[in-house]
């Protein structure tokens, strides 16, 4: 039989099923209105300071779990994605800078044998210009590249995305005597082109263009708590409505053939809390539900925010600190001693699989004359997964300081959502024969024993490196199927603790007071686990399969620490020379 014929494919959606719908158009308003004198009392009153200019650096992890059963059918996503950002603040009214995004999305449906990716990496340039010390607007311009697939029932394919969008937003600071006000009006306008390919079945796929995009509204209210000159804590809570101005897909068709209209209307409420530590740093943790008025969709969102200041003098914190107020004396901080602290991040895992057939199978290909075949069977085993996710957890550190060196010793342990799911093949192996491997692993946690070398370069930063124990919990299964042939299959699977190593460098510095923040890398190796897979059935039982898959993950993350008093810093030695 010839080729099938040409399979259109609906991009868009695939890209709503995707999540893509899940606005992002927010970050950069949020990065920008923490850069500025963000409160209406602080940025009119003559009693306060201004923030001058300045670099800042900032990072936003944000995860979205959600379930769509719009279609008839139960699926699970998870968005992950980390977003960075370096500005510069030009003049007390304009701030720009550039930020980055990866993202990675992952489908998976209940009951079936399908599940579809989105990863890739964007970016673009930001600017924000206050209008009128209560009047902020901002916008932010970028480019994605996206790499699109789906998986079904063995059939699938790989489509590149290049994604141009716009967000532009306006913000205005209303003070009351009792809370703060923030309404805020967002225009986002994106456009997709996808590339046209062909599935790994030997089918093209035409590709596609299309827009989408969204006005949206969102008032916030907040209260501003200030415990003391170091820190000041903001309950908040946001609420937005948003509009599609151009759906990605209008209607979906059920599994029945019933055609459904999607609302165009949706409503988001978030909350958290700010933390402004010290005179360098902010903190924001947040989390809402983001599919109010979507029947059949279920969204939630866990997001956080951190962003430090470089230069001292001109700190965001300087806002809140009144003009007159006699400076707080500088004394060196002093490294020995304890800390406890939280940290989050993105963490990347790559598992390599393999697997080996035992003596009696590979006797039988020898009797049989189908050695070639075993071998083509055993190198189609052999691949790689990845899987990306973010972060979270707290851990203990200990110190001693010697002039300017610093040892120390460090435990933690960390949420990690790293799990992955493929299905790959079929792999001819003779005539009217082939086979399939369906390949998971996921790791839920990761801790870390180490310890650390650090060099301080000046009083308040210390570049380190680390080594130490790693370990995880660690699960994997593979399977190896003859479709065709019911029943025939091997499957193995192992979960446990596993012990391993992990290794990084890092940067530490001083926020203020008792209270550092740290930036680190970290790879760390589980190394290979083991899982035979016996045939057991009848006569077939001695066959079987042992497989094998190995488990590496590499973390970002950033830290905040707060550090118990320790010996006094005496001011002696290398510092004060």
């Amino acid at each position: 039989p010839g080729p099938p014929p040409p399979m259109p494919v609906p991009h868009a959606n695939l890209a709503r099923a995707l999540g893509t719908d899940f606005a992002r158009s927010y970050f950069i308003s949020d990065a920008i209105l923490a850069g500025f004198n963000q409160y209406a009392s602080v940025a009119t009153s003559p009693t306060s300071a201004s923030m001058g200019h300045g670099w800042h650096a900032w990072m936003t992890p944000r995860q979205v779990n959600y379930t769509d059963r719009v279609v008839g059918l139960t699926s699970q996503g998870t968005l992950q994605e980390l977003t960075y950002g370096l500005d510069y603040r030009v003049s007390p009214d304009l701030v720009v800078g550039f930020a980055f995004n990866p993202e990675s999305t992952k489908v998976t449906y209940d009951g079936l044998n399908a599940s579809i990716y989105q990863s890739g990496i964007g970016g673009g340039p930001y600017l924000g210009w206050l209008i009128s010390p209560t009047t902020l607007f901002d916008a932010w311009l970028g480019y994605v590249r996206l790499d699109r697939a789906f998986d079904v029932f063995g059939h699938g394919a790989n489509m590149p995305v290049d994604r141009a969008f716009l967000s532009t937003s306006i913000t205005q600071i209303i003070d009351t005597p009792w809370m703060r006000v923030l309404p805020r009006f967002t225009l986002f306008h994106a456009h997709d082109e996808v590339s046209g390919v062909t599935s790994s079945q030997g089918f093209p796929i035409p590709g596609q263009g299309y827009s989408w995009g969204h006005v949206e509204g969102s008032v916030e209210v907040n209260r501003d708590f200030v415990l003391d000159q170091r820190l000041l804590l903001q309950p908040f809570v946001q609420a937005t409505l948003r509009y599609d101005t151009q759906q990605l897909v209008d209607t979906v068709t059920t599994i029945d053939g019933t055609d459904v209209g999607l609302t165009r209307w949706h409503g988001q409420l978030r909350g958290g809390v700010r933390a402004q530590l010290g005179s360098q740093a902010e903190l924001w943790l947040s989390g809402g539900y983001l599919s109010f008025f979507t029947p059949g969709i279920d969204a939630w969102e866990a997001k956080a925010h951190f962003r430090m200041r470089f230069d001292e003098a001109s700190s965001a914190f300087a806002a809140y600190m009144p003009v007159k107020a006699p400076p707080l004396p500088v004394v060196p901080f002093g490294w020995t001693g304890c800390s406890v602290g939280v940290n989050a991040g993105y963490g990347s895992a790559k598992a390599r699989f393999d697997s080996a057939p035992n003596d009696v199978i590979v006797d039988f290909a020898q009797i049989a004359g189908a050695v070639p075949q075993l071998a083509a069977q055993q190198a189609t085993s052999a691949a790689s997964q990845r899987a990306g996710g973010i972060t979270a957890g707290a851990g203990v550190s200990c110190n001693v300081q010697y002039d300017k060196t610093v040892i120390g010793l460090e435990t933690d342990i960390n949420y990690t959502d790293l799990r992955s799911s493929e299905l790959r093949g079929p792999f001819p192996l003779a005539a009217g024969v082939s086979n399939t491997w369906e390949n998971s692993f996921r790791s839920n946690y990761l801790g870390t024993v180490r310890g650390r070398l650090g060099l301080l370069v000046n009083p308040s930063n210390m570049l380190y490196a680390t080594a130490g124990l790693a370990y995880a919990d660690y699960a994997f299964s593979t399977a190896i199927d003859f479709p065709g042939s019911t029943g025939f299959r091997f499957a193995g699977s192992d979960s446990r603790v596993k012990p391993g190593w992990t290794a990084g460098l890092g940067w530490e510095t001083v926020v203020s007071g008792p209270w550092t923040a740290k930036f680190e890398y970290l790879h760390v190796d589980l190394g290979d686990r083991t899982a035979p897979a016996p045939q057991n059935v009848g006569a077939l039982s001695p066959f079987a399969w042992t497989h094998s898959a190995k488990l590496t993950e590499e973390i970002v993350r950033v830290g905040l620490s707060y550090k118990f008093a320790g010996p006094p810093n005496s001011g002696r030695g290398w510092f004060s020379q």
